[in-house]
C-alpha cells in the first residue's frame, strides 16, 4: 500500500475505500455515486506510473515509488511459498501453463499507431507481433518474443509449441504479465512481485464509464484518453454514448488483462454471447518459414442463466419465500 500521509503501509487508506465504493456502484450502476466516489480519489494525488510494463515488476523488498497503487499485496518468499509462475510459466521454465490467453485477447491489442489489428491485413499477418502497443510485449509471451534470455518458440512441435491436453499452451500464447522474469526454474517458487487488487488506471476507467452513462462524454474521453497516452496511443474520440462504451469496453479488456475484472464486465454488460467463442492460433515452421493460422479452439453454449450464480440450497431450505434464480430451478 503506498503511503499517503501519516498511514503506514499496509493498512487501507481513505483513498482504497473511496476506490472500492466507486467499482461497488459501478456494479450496481449508481453513476453518480460511483462517479462521485471515483472523484474523491482522483483528489488525493494518485497518478499513473510512467512505464506500464515496469509498474508490474515492483518487488516487496525494493518498492518503487509508485503513486498509482490504490490497494496492493505480495508474497515475500522467505515468509510464504509463491506458485503462481509455477503452475503458469511455459514449460521450458519449469511450469505448468495452466493459463493460455485467448487469440481474442491478442487481437484485441492495437498496433503502436492505434490501428486496429486484423489478421485479414497481409502485411499485419505475415508479422502480427511486430509493431503492437506497449501493453502487447508487457503482457503477451508469443512466438518469436524474448523471455528470460532466450528466444520462446510456441510453433507446433517445438518444447512451448501449441498442443492440446495440458502442460504446454492451447492457444498458441501464454501470459508474461504478473511473471517474474528473473527467476529460474530452481527458483520458481521464490518471489515477491506486487499484485494490485485495485490501480489508479482501473479508477479513471470507472470514472470514465460513469460519466459516459451521465451523457458526459467530454470528461469521460478526458479519463479514458489519460490511460492510452500513458502508452503512447492516440486520443480516441465519440459522439454518442454506444460510441464510448466500445472503447471503453475494449480499454477495460487489455489495460486490466489477468487482473480479475473480465469475468465479471462480461456478466454486467450483459455480452457473454461476445465471448462463447474461442480463438487459438496454430503456427507451423517449415524450411524456416513460419504460418500463422487463427481456430476456433472451442464454441460455448451461452445462456442468460449464466448472468446470475444460482442460490444455494442452503439457503432456500432456510427461507421459504427465496426464489431460485431464473434457469436454475
Amino acid at each position: 500500500m503506498p503511503l499517503r500521509g501519516t498511514v503506514e503501509a499496509g493498512k487501507l487508506t481513505s483513498g482504497a475505500a473511496y476506490g472500492m465504493k466507486a467499482r461497488a456502484m459501478l456494479y450496481a450502476e449508481r453513476w453518480k455515486d460511483a462517479s462521485d466516489a471515483a472523484a474523491e480519489l482522483k483528489k488525493q494525488g494518485y497518478e499513473l506510473y510512467e512505464d506500464y510494463g515496469k509498474l508490474f515488476l515492483n518487488r516487496r523488498a525494493k518498492p518503487i515509488a509508485n503513486n498509482e497503487s490504490v490497494i496492493e499485496f505480495g508474497y515475500v518468499y522467505e515468509t510464504l511459498d509463491y506458485s503462481f509462475d509455477y503452475f503458469n510459466c511455459p514449460p521450458s521454465d519449469g511450469g505448468y501453463a495452466e493459463i493460455s490467453p485467448t487469440e481474442t485477447l491478442v487481437s484485441a491489442y492495437q498496433m503502436a499507431d492505434g490501428k486496429e489489428f486484423d489478421w485479414n491485413n497481409p502485411e499485419m499477418a505475415a508479422n502480427p507481433y511486430e509493431g503492437r502497443e506497449p501493453r502487447f510485449y508487457a503482457s503477451i509471451l508469443y512466438n518469436g518474443c524474448q523471455w528470460k534470455g532466450e528466444t520462446l518458440y510456441t510453433y507446433e512441435g517445438s518444447v512451448d509449441g501449441y498442443g492440446l491436453g495440458g502442460g504446454t499452451t492451447c492457444t498458441g500464447y501464454y501470459m508474461r504479465k504478473l511473471f517474474d522474469p528473473e527467476i529460474s526454474k530452481s527458483q520458481m517458487r521464490r518471489t515477491d512481485l506486487t499484485f494490485y487488487y485495485m490501480r489508479y488506471a482501473e479508477v479513471l476507467l470507472i470514472y470514465a464509464e460513469a460519466m459516459a452513462m451521465q451523457d458526459k462524454l467530454t470528461e469521460a474521453l478526458e479519463a479514458l484518453n489519460e490511460v492510452r497516452d500513458r502508452v503512447d496511443l492516440p486520443a480516441v474520440s465519440a459522439s454518442t454514448k454506444t460510441e464510448f462504451m466500445k472503447l471503453l469496453r475494449h480499454e477495460r479488456m487489455v489495460e486490466l488483462a489477468f487482473e480479475g475484472h473480465r469475468f465479471w464486465d462480461l456478466r454486467r454488460w450483459k455480452e457473454l454471447a461476445e465471448s462463447k467463442d474461442v480463438y487459438g492460433v496454430k503456427i507451423t515452421k517449415s524450411n524456416d518459414e513460419v504460418s500463422y493460422k487463427k481456430f476456433t479452439l472451442e464454441s460455448r453454449k451461452i445462456s442468460d442463466k449464466l448472468y446470475f450464480y444460482p442460490i444455494s440450497n442452503t439457503e432456500l431450505f432456510k427461507n421459504s419465500n427465496l426464489k431460485q434464480n431464473p434457469g436454475w430451478e
